[in-house]
């Protein structure tokens, strides 16, 4: 549940009575337990509320004010609240903030990330891990031109690619590979789509060796 009314700098929201309670009663008819207030003028911070346990929270910069700050800020907070229930989220934010690794294989297929007639499967493990380390290191890697400039053509980080997928099993869950790169590291993070449970888990980094 968010405010977004315009709150003046030295005017906090969370100490007005009104502004709070209008916020409480939103929040009790949606049966939400996660509130916010959007004043990019405020300091950031956050309360827990003891009668019910919600949690209630200024959503603004930690620094001073800038139109991308404050768009970071209010992104991440959406994206904090809702992969609580939308945990494949986790994996479709790495891959808007890095690259899909998948070799042929554009953005708009993450519709199909949990589809097991999509490209995201890995029945075929030695394809899949080939797929994987083609677009890493032929298409994103700056650390090496193609895979042929890796150990052994890249059977390591092919190895342990398969090893991971074969750890699940292949009918009911799919896989999302993203590139990734930071302070000069290259690394390879693998998020696996429980179907059956509605689970992503995360395996990584691994290194382009």
């Amino acid at each position: 549940m968010l405010d977004s009314k315009y709150y003046a700098e030295n005017h906090d929201p969370v100490k007005e009575s009104p502004s709070r309670s209008r916020l409480f009663s939103y929040a009790y008819l949606l049966q939400t337990d996660r509130l916010a207030f959007l004043c990019p003028l405020l300091e950031p911070q956050r309360r827990l509320v003891a009668q019910t346990g919600a949690e209630l929270q200024i959503v603004s910069p930690e620094q001073s004010f800038t139109l991308d700050g404050y768009g970071d800020v209010v992104h991440s907070y959406l994206h904090d609240v809702l992969v609580e229930k939308s945990a494949e989220l986790e994996a479709f934010r790495a891959v808007a903030e890095n690259r899909l690794c998948l070799d042929g294989v554009e953005e708009t297929a993450l519709s199909e990330a949990t589809s097991m007639s999509g490209p995201f499967t890995f029945k075929d493990t030695r394809d899949f891990s080939l797929r994987v380390l083609k677009a890493a290191a032929d298409e994103y890697s700056w650390e090496v031109r193609n895979r042929y400039d890796l150990e052994q053509d890249g059977d390591w980080t092919r190895e342990q690619i398969e090893t991971r997928c074969e750890q699940r099993y292949e009918h009911t869950t799919t896989c999302v590979p993203v590139f990734c790169r930071e302070h000069g590291q290259e690394w390879i993070d693998l998020y696996f789509f429980q179907n059956s449970s509605d689970e992503v888990e995360k395996e990584g980094p691994l290194k382009l060796l």
